[in-house]
């Protein structure tokens, strides 16, 4: 039978108090961040509150992007703010980044969210092109100078990667483009326009889909009416259609990266990673991962600031930790299968190991 004093108010209370301070610590927009951080968040504060905020409703019934202040934003280093610092970006983390659009959202969520979606072009290329193409564009996109537009939203599609039909034939060092996009922002005022496309023979779906840098001077490349828009007025944003755009092959934005195992790995005529199962687990095993490494860090929120000696609610869940970061560590080795078994495999040194280092089970109590 159930004690009443189970459901007392005050058992109910205590049984609170850890959420309660989970909430007391999430409500803080400095907590757990570092000096740096915090000097970022104080920049990015300071500029939204002298350069945006008092301007905010005059560029908004402007309907244009205020380049003065974009220009000041790019001297903070706000035009490339994840981008190496060798081609003028601001090596910056994602984390950072989204203090710095938390603060500059506050003056000018208009201006702020375009901000945001120029930024995620000088990091493509920074990050996928080629050595020529990143000296040229970032530098100039890092400062403001040039302004950037992201297209991959069209109008039959919306931003259903997958399912977009604006394409490219190859022909020689050219590529020639036909389609069209929406509701891209920065249209008509940007320079810069990273464009997301499928290679014409390309099965439907997300295999085949590549980026090319186009410019508006390009013969063919047509600039819609500026939309009227219920908010976000500051930014401009048009329909982009292609007809029959040549764009050098040079311009490709793409992955240069190492073949992994299960793309290697052959089975049945087709690498590992083309079964639909071995593509569930490893989505499986990222999202498992990202849930642990969220609650890792929800369960060091407990810790006070100074006074470590306060107990903290960290041993109920050092048992939950111990079961949940081996499963995606094992399935991984299981997928493996045989190219583990070698402990010269750097993956093996990282995998295996931690299993055999796991305590004993202790010994049942049972009687027989």
């Amino acid at each position: 039978m159930f004690s009443s004093r189970l459901f007392s108010p005050i058992a109910v209370a205590k049984s609170f108090r850890p959420i309660r301070r989970t909430v007391a610590y999430c409500a803080d927009p400095t907590s757990g961040l570092s000096s740096e951080q915090l000097e970022i968040q104080k920049t990015a504060k300071d500029f939204a509150k002298k350069e945006l905020y008092p301007q905010m409703d005059k560029w908004d019934k402007m309907g244009q992007l205020p380049m003065e202040a974009l220009r000041k934003a790019g001297e903070l280093g706000f035009g490339a703010i994840y981008c190496n610092e060798e081609y003028g970006g601001a090596g910056l983390s994602r984390l950072d980044a989204a203090l710095v659009f938390e603060q500059l959202a506050a003056g000018c969520c208009s201006t702020a969210a375009y901000m945001a979606v120029h930024n995620m072009v000088p990091w493509m290329i920074d990050r996928f092109a080629n050595e020529e193409l990143k000296r040229r564009h970032i530098p100039e996109l890092a400062s403001f100078t040039k302004l950037a537009s992201y297209c991959l939203t069209e109008p039959g599609s919306g931003s259903d990667s997958s399912a977009l039909v604006t394409n490219a034939r190859r022909d020689g060092d050219h590529y020639i483009v036909n389609g069209s996009k929406a509701f891209i922002s920065g249209s008509g005022v940007s320079s810069v326009y990273l464009v997301m496309m499928r290679h014409k023979d390309a099965p439907p779906g997300p295999k085949g889909i590549f980026a090319l840098i186009m410019t508006p001077d390009m013969p063919g490349f047509q600039l819609g009416k500026d939309e009227s828009k219920l908010g976000w007025c500051t930014q401009p944003t048009r329909i982009i259609s292609f007809e029959d755009v040549k764009v050098p092959v040079s311009n490709q934005i793409s992955m240069d990266l190492a073949i992994e195992h299960t793309k290697v790995r052959q089975a049945f005529g087709k690498s590992i990673s083309q079964f639909q199962w071995t593509q569930f687990k490893l989505a499986e095993m990222a999202t498992k991962s990202d849930q642990l490494t969220l609650e890792y860090y929800s369960r060091l929120s407990f810790f006070p600031r100074e006074n470590i000696s306060v107990a903290v609610p960290l041993k109920p869940s050092e048992n939950w930790f111990d079961a949940r970061t081996r499963r995606p560590v094992d399935k991984a080795v299981f997928m493996r299968a045989l190219a583990d078994i070698s402990s010269s495999r750097a993956s093996t040194a990282s995998t295996w190991k931690p299993r055999g280092t796991r305590p004993p089970r202790p010994k049942s109590t049972k009687r027989p």
